[in-house]
């Protein structure tokens, strides 16, 4: 059953507004935090935290996206199936160098210890698992279709 590209383009965009708003809150979220100057009991810094693991994380990047994706019956994996794959690595490790370029900066500054990379690489994987419901399993497979 072939849906008409609209629908297609209109569910990409909804996605695409999602993420949007998912931005927005994260930005409000930083907003406030800087606010509270650094003080952790700050009312501001309460009012970030809330935003960003109350609503941002929660809403916007695990439960609204695996909502949409069953709803509109997307495939909850984007791995392809065949061929793209060089694609999809590459993608995956740009992202992991660009959203942990400093990081990985600060580590090559001092002296390189390989037992800190890897927690360094956990962590930041481990950071980095509530993306995928938002961008691999709504955007991209919203974004093929």
């Amino acid at each position: 059953m072939s849906e008409r590209p609209f629908e297609n383009a209109s569910r990409f965009f909804r996605a695409v507004l999602l993420f949007v708003v998912f931005s927005a809150i994260i930005a409000v979220s930083n907003y406030f935090a800087a606010l509270s100057g650094g003080d952790e009991e700050s009312v501001y810094m309460m009012v970030s935290g809330i935003l960003f693991g109350f609503l941002g994380i929660p809403l916007f990047m695990i439960i609204l996206p695996l909502w949409l994706s069953k709803r509109w019956n997307l495939p909850r994996w984007w791995w392809p199936q065949k061929g793209n794959r060089s694609l999809s690595v590459a993608i995956m490790v740009l992202y992991f160098v660009v959203g942990n370029f400093v990081s990985a900066q600060q580590l090559m500054q001092q002296n390189f210890d390989v037992i800190r990379f890897i927690i360094h690489f956990i962590s930041s994987m481990l950071f980095h698992v509530p993306y995928y419901p938002l961008f691999a399993i709504l955007i991209f497979t919203s974004a093929r279709a």
